[in-house]
This record gives structure tokens, sequence and C-alpha cells, in this order.
């Protein structure tokens, strides 16, 4: 059985950077993409009440020259990672690959970062993370229209990470 690999991010199931990080996956096994439905940079790990909280929205997205069906879930980055492992998904995840964020997640901006609340989300889940980030300029980090940026970099740092976890497991005290 090929790996089951939880896509999600903060920037929104239509963010290109989700799109990035799925064409950096899905040649490494089966894709569950699990976002939310629109912007929730910095919510961290925050599991707000709202009053369409849990909707989860079917949203046909083209991935690797495939069209593929994504869940647009109504909560933030971790509600997202919760109900992709817990209820959408048919097994346990391999691996959870978190972004590609639009902004640096660096510093004390990490305690609030939803890319990282979703791995810290998929982490509490026992599911291994991969957390990618792309430096963007902060006057585009927090909309829900997405400026066009050049995710190559990226993409090939989380093809390189996702097949290492893959073929290894998790790396124990890395020192890069």
């Amino acid at each position: 059985m090929k790996p089951l690999i939880l896509i999600t991010n903060d920037d929104g199931i239509r963010s290109p950077g989700i799109r990035a990080a799925a064409e950096a996956a899905c040649h490494y096994g089966d894709l569950l993409i699990a976002a939310p439905i629109r912007q929730q940079t910095a919510m961290s790990r925050a599991f707000p009440v709202t009053e369409d909280l849990g909707i989860i929205e079917k949203v046909p997205l083209r991935i690797g020259g495939k069209e593929i069906i994504g869940y647009g879930v109504h909560g933030s980055p971790a509600y997202a990672v919760a109900h992709g492992i817990l209820e959408i998904a048919d097994r346990k995840p391999d691996l959870c690959v978190s972004g590609i964020n639009y902004g640096g997640n660096m510093g004390l901006s990490i305690t609030c970062s939803g890319t990282i609340g979703a791995a810290w989300e998929a982490d509490s889940h026992d599911v291994p993370t991969l957390a990618v980030s792309l430096e963007a300029d902060m006057g585009i980090v927090r909309y829900g229209h997405y400026a066009e940026l050049n995710f190559d970099s990226a993409r090939k740092s989380a093809v390189y990470w996702i097949d290492k976890i893959l073929k290894d497991g998790m790396p124990r005290n890395c020192n890069i």
C-alpha cells in the first residue's frame, strides 16, 4: 500500500502554496488534502468555536496534471488536520506536509504560525510532519488573494525531505 500523505496549510485550500506542496508529494503516495476553507494565517493551534465550524466542502484541485478532491474545512489549520486525520482519512497518514506557506516562520512568529500549528496538531496524533514556508513580503501574507510567487526552491526542499522521511523516518538529532 502506498503511503498516505496529508497535505495542509494555513493559507487556505485554494492557495498556490498547497498545490506546490501536493505536487512535491504526489509521486510518493496517496494524497489527502485537507486545509482551511479560507485564509487562517497566525491561528497557531487554535480551536475557535464558530457558527460554521466543522463544515467540510469538497474542492476540486489540479495536482500533477490530475484533478483530485481536496477538503476545505471551516475552521483553523489545527481543525483541518484533526478532521483530516480523524474523519476524512480512511487510514492514519504516514506523513503530514504543512505548507508551502506564504511567509517565513522564524523566531517568535513560530508560536503563532498556523502552518506550525497544523504540524503540531498532526504530531499530537503521532503523524510525522514536515512544515515548509517561503519567505514573502508581509503585505501579502494574510490575504486570501494569492500573489504569484516562485515556489520552486520550497518545492525542491519539500521533495528532498518527503523522500528522506518516508525512506528513513524522521531525523533524530538533526544538525543542518
